[in-house]
């Protein structure tokens, strides 16, 4: 396994992220020094690999949400587990360290609020006229994207002391 450190390698996985592939153990042994001319192209790669990844979550979900009439309480866990386990990998390109800090940020925060949406949208979706309905919006609140947030480094949480971007002059 190649390290990524070439603006042409961190294209490729992008792209090959974008179409599924799993390319995370790849990424995070990688750097890019970002400088002026590469900057903003790759960013923009990032955020369109990014979005293409939560489109293929968001297709397959409705996948899964379509073919099975969820009815039972059962038939919802094991639709969130099948979806959770796919929109991990979401999470971990959100929350990589290979990433510039900005770009993780504003992943992040879009992560979190994909997972709120996607959450609202459940429960919005959720059958009135069902027996089981409370129990299902608990099973449904039960999912969060801090489930996700595991994928911040130990550091990160660790260190609450970390840069706010201000100096002490003495």
């Amino acid at each position: 396994m190649k390290s990524p450190v070439t603006y042409a390698d961190w294209v490729d996985l992008f792209d090959r992220y974008g179409k599924g592939e799993d390319v995370l153990e790849e990424m995070s042994t990688g750097h890019f020094r970002l400088d002026a001319g590469t900057a903003e192209r790759f960013y923009v790669r990032a955020e369109e690999a990014y979005k293409a990844r939560k489109k293929i979550w968001l297709d397959q979900y409705q996948r899964n949400f379509n073919l099975q009439h969820i009815k039972t309480i059962e038939e919802l866990e094991f639709v969130l587990q099948n979806n959770k386990k796919t929109l991990a990998v979401l999470a971990k390109f959100a929350h990589s360290k290979s990433l510039p800090s900005e770009l993780r940020e504003g992943f992040v925060k879009d992560f979190t609020g994909f997972v709120n949406d996607f959450k609202k949208n459940l429960k919005d979706n959720t059958p009135k006229d069902n027996q089981e309905r409370e129990k299902m919006l608990m099973v449904i609140n039960s999912f969060s994207a801090c489930e996700f947030q595991q994928y911040e480094s130990f550091e990160e949480i660790s260190n609450p002391n970390s840069s706010t971007g201000r100096k002490i002059i003495f």
